[in-house]
């Protein structure tokens, strides 16, 4: 029996990722079947353009999958159905060997160069039996034999994460109440994208205000935190992962 979790990924997203849940050691039998849009419409990528699979895990070990195609031989985890628009992505062994949030994307890359990337989360919670889960290392199978040039694309998975101030000057009345957010040591394009992460003490302070969300947008290079729900009531140091992409 087949699991299949199905997510839809944009190439301009909306700042909260999707997120597939899977318990630790799930493997083989386990796909992620993603269907790629822009603007909310199918998208099937250009001919000559190949998609790539990156998962960092909690660990730092990360998984590296390079496309093949639908009538190809399967030994691979990535296949493209060009008709569509969807990949699919085989859960291998080395994707839920650790628990916690494994940062993943789907790249279309072409000349070993990434043109632009979608990102998502996979979710790992504990199994109940360890005694027999492989241990984490990382799995660069099919993209190219030359380990530097996976460990580079690797890379472009996590460019760099940023410690965020959010401040008690919030703007506006009523919610959505935004606030502009500096950033120190990193440029930021019009191309960056910015993925929160989850922060207990931000979850508590949060909750004691009452806001139900937060979160950061780039805003044609500048960034711009909104709060939705009751205004925050004290300094909010958040992390954040940025990435950059290009756009096709």
């Amino acid at each position: 029996m087949n699991y299949i979790y199905e997510i839809t990924l944009d190439m301009d997203p909306a700042n909260e990722l999707p997120v597939v849940r899977v318990k630790q050691g799930d493997a083989s039998t386990r796909y992620v079947v993603a269907t790629l849009t822009k603007d909310g419409e199918p998208f099937i990528p250009d001919e000559g353009v190949d998609m790539l699979f990156r998962c960092e895990k909690p660990d730092g070990h990360g998984v590296l999958e390079d496309s093949v195609k639908k009538d190809a031989e399967l030994d691979r985890c990535l296949v493209v159905d060009n008709r569509d628009g969807t990949v699919t992505i085989e859960l291998v062994e080395q994707v839920t060997t650790c628990v916690g949030r494994c940062r993943c994307d789907l790249c279309l890359y072409k000349d070993e160069k990434v043109l632009s990337s979608m990102q998502f989360i996979i979710q790992v919670f504990p199994s109940p039996n360890t005694t027999s889960l492989a241990v984490s290392s990382d799995d660069f199978r099919t993209l190219v034999s030359r380990t530097e040039a996976a460990e580079n694309l690797m890379r472009g998975i996590a460019q760099s994460v940023a410690t965020l101030t959010l401040s008690t000057n919030w703007n506006g009345t009523m919610s959505p109440y935004t606030q502009s957010v500096p950033v120190s040591g990193y440029t930021l394009t019009q191309n960056t994208k910015v993925d929160l992460v989850a922060n207990p003490a931000v979850i508590d302070a949060m909750l004691a205000s009452r806001t139900d969300e937060i979160m950061i947008i780039n805003e044609s290079g500048s960034l711009t935190a909104y709060a939705i729900g009751g205004k925050p009531t004290g300094t909010l140091i958040v992390q954040a992962g940025l990435y950059e992409t290009l756009s096709i």
